[in-house]
């Protein structure tokens, strides 16, 4: 059964009120390979999601103030909108929605920024690393995810995704989902 954006926030709702990092990283992961098999923008705006909220949820800094639990609990909301709406408006609309959010998500990084990079450039260059590991060309990996194509080298190089990439999946399975790309 394939992964259905619903589902997806549904998922990323629950594990994000229980703080599940293992749970969110796991959505991503969905996420990214439903992304790699359909190319639909949706996937690749609930995979960043799920991975920017992993990072907020492992982080105890956001969770830390008053003011800054107040804003989990709004983003918290907004997820729950959505998800309910998921289930009625085409996935261009759904992509757009969950870019709002990431905005929100983008505000809150922003407030308490660390990192030269963005949380949401993170995600994209954690992704396009991951479809480069599993095999797409690094053109297509960065035409898909909108990441720095000389960021993207140098990650891969500096890190053994493409060790942990490899899923020793049977020939039938592959078969298949070569099927699904070409029908």
């Amino acid at each position: 059964m394939s992964l259905t954006p619903a589902s997806a926030i549904a998922s990323i709702l629950a594990s994000f009120n229980k703080r599940n990092v293992g749970d969110l990283r796991r959505i991503n992961d969905e996420c990214i390979e439903e992304y790699a098999i359909t190319e639909g923008q949706v996937y690749l705006e609930l995979s960043i999601l799920s991975y920017s909220f992993a990072k907020i949820v492992g982080k105890p800094r956001y969770w830390d103030s008053p003011k800054r639990m107040n804003y989990m609990k709004k983003m918290s909301s907004s997820i729950a909108e959505l998800s309910i709406e998921l289930r009625s408006i085409p996935d261009d609309i759904a992509a757009k929605k969950i870019v709002s959010i990431l905005k929100s998500v983008e505000h809150l990084d922003q407030s308490d920024q660390r990192y030269v990079r963005s949380l949401e450039a993170k995600a994209r260059l954690k992704i396009a690393s991951i479809l480069y590991a599993k095999g797409l060309s690094l053109s297509k990996a960065v035409e898909m995810t909108g990441a720095d194509k000389r960021d993207l080298m140098e990650f891969s190089g500096a890190t053994t995704m493409f060790d942990r990439a490899s899923t020793g999946r049977k020939f039938t399975e592959r078969l298949k989902d070569a099927r699904k790309i070409f029908t």
